[in-house]
């Protein structure tokens, strides 16, 4: 079962076969497995009235200074904070952590270090409509919403460089009363063009539990 899981790049396939090493007494941790990021930093929320935030370049699109004070839907005063998400497929929920609002924006950021120069694909998955940044490069865009949201929606192609990388996701909510309209979240790995995850070690937030 290890070779099996070793091998597999299907995220059925991994599932299934930790299902049965978990029932073996080794469980394994699926979402670190696959490469999907559970630390974060967090900020907003930034204005999307009439749909207008996707097209918008919020300051953190130009510069990501954690320490900045940064102005918010309605002038309000936001600042980034490091977050966490418990979820088993490292989904993060906006919802809970910035609150819900309609018509906005949030900004998530991580830096991650990677020991060589390799390409990358950056797999995302949301029902809102996002975009994704490696090293300022968008490389996803993804204006569609309310589709439901699956692992792996999308795949944007990038190159990590060796040491110092940042991933920056987009994600907008607009406005309505269906649930699945409510609905504000995204989840991020990391990743070869096969699925396998690729080996990046997360430097900024500093990840929970770290020793």
């Amino acid at each position: 079962f290890r070779k099996a899981l070793a091998a597999a790049r299907d995220l059925d396939q991994v599932t299934a076969v930790a299902t049965r090493l978990g029932d073996l007494g080794s469980p394994i941790d699926v979402a670190a497995h696959l490469g999907f990021v559970r630390d974060w930093h967090l900020v907003g929320p930034f204005d999307n009235a009439r749909d207008a935030g996707f097209a918008t370049a919020f300051p953190p699109e130009t510069k990501c200074d954690l320490s900045a004070e940064l102005k918010g839907k309605g002038g309000a005063a936001v600042r980034w904070r490091a977050h966490h998400t418990t979820d088993p497929m490292a989904v993060v929920d906006l919802n809970e952590v910035i609150a819900k609002q309609d018509d906005v924006v949030a900004y998530a950021l991580v830096v991650v270090e990677s020991k060589t120069e390799r390409a990358v694909e950056l797999r995302t998955s949301s029902n809102n409509t996002y975009k994704v940044f490696l090293n300022g490069r968008r490389v996803i865009a993804h204006d569609t919403a309310h589709h439901g949201m699956r692992a792996d929606q999308e795949a944007g192609k990038g190159t990590l460089k060796a040491g110092r990388n940042e991933i920056l996701v987009k994600v907008c909510q607009d406005d309505g009363t269906q649930s699945k309209v409510r609905w504000w979240s995204f989840q991020l790995r990391v990743c070869d063009e096969l699925g396998g995850a690729v080996p990046v070690r997360v430097v900024s937030p500093e990840p929970k539990g770290k020793p």
